[in-house]
């Protein structure tokens, strides 16, 4: 009798567990794609990924200069994506960046296909492609 309860026990504790590194991982590993609807002609000019990495330091720069946390990188095939990560991503921001017709003409002339935000848990993925 005693040896059901502490299987019992055990196996409430295990699901208990399961339950809740599932629920880390789920928070961790959680994703928002965007799509921006835009006025600005389609990617067409050609940049070298060496010119897309420039730009991402000096739109860390520019950030820096306002006093604001961030850190602004590439990566992924011929640094087409851009990343930006700190303590200035949240929702709003996110959608401030998004709904930013200068910044995302910008990103998109220099030949970015995605621009992803992520606050530590919460990563978003606006495609720049369209």
């Amino acid at each position: 009798m005693k040896t059901i309860i502490v299987w019992s026990l055990l196996l409430i504790v295990a699901i208990f567990l399961g339950g809740l590194l599932m629920n880390e991982k789920n928070n961790t590993a959680h994703v928002n794609y965007l799509q921006i609807s835009s006025n600005s002609p389609a990617i067409g000019q050609i940049v070298l990924p060496e010119q897309r990495i420039e730009f991402a330091k000096g739109f860390e720069r520019l950030f820096h200069g306002k006093g604001m946390e961030a850190t602004v990188t590439t990566n992924g095939d011929q640094q087409k994506v851009v990343t930006i990560s700190g303590k200035i991503v949240n929702e709003t921001s996110v959608y401030r960046m998004k709904d930013n017709v200068d910044a995302i003409q910008d990103l998109r002339q220099e030949g970015f296909m995605h621009l992803i935000m992520i606050d530590g848990k919460v990563s978003w993925d606006i495609d720049l492609k369209n």
